[in-house]
């Protein structure tokens, strides 16, 4: 099943009451391709949700699965909010590289946006291979290798002529997202095989236009911030806001599938193999 226009708009509209608009960009678009990559896989079962967060992406993209979840982080209040959500099962506050559960526990692993953050990332890949069970579907999300060469400000310094701040942008805006593993399908297949997680479809999302205005608004949310706006008048500069983006981005939000070289983001499923 694939989403359809509206009920992608519906999605946005979730999306800009709990994130900042250019998150809820990102997030639609990314929400929208994992929905229908659980619809059509029919996923159900024990689910891991690693790196779940206060749950709020979980809660929408497995509305409509028959599946238990368990939510992992390593922060506790945003362990305490997944629990007012009423998402899960049960809870756990853990590191991601060393999970308190037995071998083979769950029949599937996901995870949205949050491996490129971890930078051992082979220990979490080996915990994640160790509590699936074997034909069990490892489902994640990360920004692709492109993520950094399609920032807007990065294009912007390049094109006129500035490489050295060009680069410069780039690196520190990955830096300051914490961004320590950014690779192509075929990177992420190198990481996984060797544990036994096969990757059997890959997705991608994102394209070079949506991810330079994500980085684009996403400075202009850092410049309001920094004008400090109180009271009455930042509810104001909110609704406004609200309105203005959902318009703008009902548009953008229906992108079709993109292939590996013009992605900045990449949906993929690895299955554990016997």
């Amino acid at each position: 099943m694939v989403l359809t226009g509206i009920e992608k708009q519906k999605l946005l509209l979730q999306m800009l009451d709990k994130f900042d608009p250019a998150s809820s960009l990102w997030r639609t678009i990314e929400v929208a391709w994992v929905m229908d990559v659980l619809s059509e896989l029919k996923v159900c079962g024990l689910t891991l949700d690693l790196g779940c967060g206060e749950g709020n992406i979980s809660g929408m993209a497995f509305k409509s699965s028959k599946v238990s979840l368990v939510g992992l982080d390593n922060w506790q209040e945003l362990l305490f909010e997944a629990k007012l959500s009423g998402v899960y099962k049960s809870l756990v506050l853990s590191d991601a590289r060393f999970m308190p559960f037995k071998d083979s526990k769950f029949d599937n692993v996901f995870s949205n946006s949050v491996i490129e953050h971890i930078e051992d990332i082979d220990k979490v890949a080996e915990e994640v291979s160790r509590v699936l069970k074997p034909g069990g579907l490892f489902i994640f999300t990360v920004p692709s290798d492109k993520f950094g060469d399609y920032l807007f400000f990065y294009r912007l310094f390049k094109g006129l002529g500035l490489k050295r701040i060009a680069d410069w942008y780039k690196n520190k805006r990955i830096a300051l997202l914490a961004h320590y593993n950014l690779h192509d399908k075929d990177g992420w297949a190198k990481k996984l095989d060797g544990l036994g997680l096969k990757i059997i479809e890959s997705r991608f999302y994102l394209s070079k236009g949506v991810l330079s205005l994500w980085d684009l608004i996403a400075a202009f949310g850092f410049l309001l911030k920094k004008l400090n706006l109180r009271g009455d008048l930042l509810k104001v500069s909110e609704q406004i806001q609200k309105k203005i983006f959902y318009a703008f981005f009902r548009r953008l939000i229906t992108e079709k599938s993109l292939n590996n070289d013009s992605s900045a983001g990449l949906l993929a499923i690895a299955r554990k193999l016997n």
